[in-house]
């Protein structure tokens, strides 16, 4: 392999190290963002939500799962006026309303879609808060090169690297700073280095007074509103759903409780009917009246 040869591998290995370990740190950084986030949206919906009556104190938006029934005590009952279907209720759950209820909380998803819309605004929220503290900024870059040829035989190691903070403070402007540095060094043969840094900073302030930042804390302003707004529409929501699902539930027992009444009416028309036939027979009742009863036991079956 020629020098030249030599000295682009030599280059192409050490940035694919220098990607390979770039793409790592991207992805911890990633990680603590999204945690950090978290961690800041949950501290202002538990603030902000501290000032609206009824918001649960345990907010979260972390998915239950799959629902699931087992726990639950088992119905051993067979209810008579159910006809067939009376046998597919037996080894059933038996769910009451408040159970009923937990369930629609942690696996409905409209419910979900709401708690989701509160964490969005939230988390809207920190980005509007964000642009009012310092953000800082860095990079660099790294590059090693090996030159082999009958003459001359050297190594070069270089870097560069450099932070910058920008800070837009309420009422007063713009503040950006950044230093920057650069290091060359021989390995071999010429001994020298060579560094070199600059700090540089600027202050920003509009000729106008509030022109260009009032808008932008107004648009902070809007941001604390829409989540104390979005809190109020949740729990009016949340109150609203429970309601809802209450309803539901008791019209299913109101339907059970219809079927059954509908049964019992069938068994004392069909009794009313066998006796009122018996007086027939003996010439102790009307067939007008056995016909009135005998239609009375067809429209409770019907029933």
């Amino acid at each position: 392999m020629s020098g030249d040869d030599r000295q682009r591998f030599n280059m192409t290995h050490a940035r694919a190290i220098l990607l390979v370990a770039g793409i790592a740190l991207l992805g911890c950084s990633t990680q603590h963002y999204r945690l950090s986030a978290d961690r800041e949206t949950a501290a202002i919906i538990t603030a902000k939500g501290a000032r609206v009556p009824n918001m649960d104190p345990h907010f979260t938006i972390e998915s239950n799962g799959v629902a699931s029934l087992t726990g639950f005590p088992l119905s051993t009952n067979v209810a008579v006026f159910m006809g067939a279907e009376a046998k597919e209720e037996q080894g059933s759950p038996v769910i009451g309303l408040e159970q009923a209820l937990n369930l629609a909380v942690r696996h409905s998803r409209s419910y979900q879609n709401a708690n989701e819309n509160v964490y969005l605004s939230a988390l809207s929220l920190t980005l509007s808060r964000h642009r009012f503290t310092p953000i800082f900024s860095g990079g660099g870059s790294v590059e090693y090169a090996e030159v082999n040829d009958p003459v001359t035989k050297s190594r070069e190691f270089s870097a560069d690297g450099g932070i910058g903070v920008d800070w837009l403070i309420r009422d007063i402007g713009k503040i950006s700073a950044a230093f920057t540095t650069d290091f060359f060094r021989f390995l071999m043969g010429d001994p020298r280095s060579v560094v070199s840094s600059q700090l540089g900073a600027t202050f920003t302030r509009p000729l106008l007074r509030d022109a260009g930042f009032k808008a932008d804390t107004e648009l902070l302003t809007q941001a604390e509103r829409d989540v104390l707004y979005d809190i109020r529409d949740f729990v009016r929501y949340r109150k609203n759903f429970s309601v809802e699902m209450a309803t539901a539930y008791y019209d299913v027992l109101e339907k059970r409780d219809t079927i059954r009444n509908s049964y019992l009416n069938l068994e004392s028309s069909r009794r009313t009917a066998e006796r009122t036939r018996a007086l027939a027979q003996e010439g102790r009742a009307t067939q007008s009246d056995l016909g009135r009863l005998e239609q009375q036991v067809l429209s409770a079956e019907s029933s």
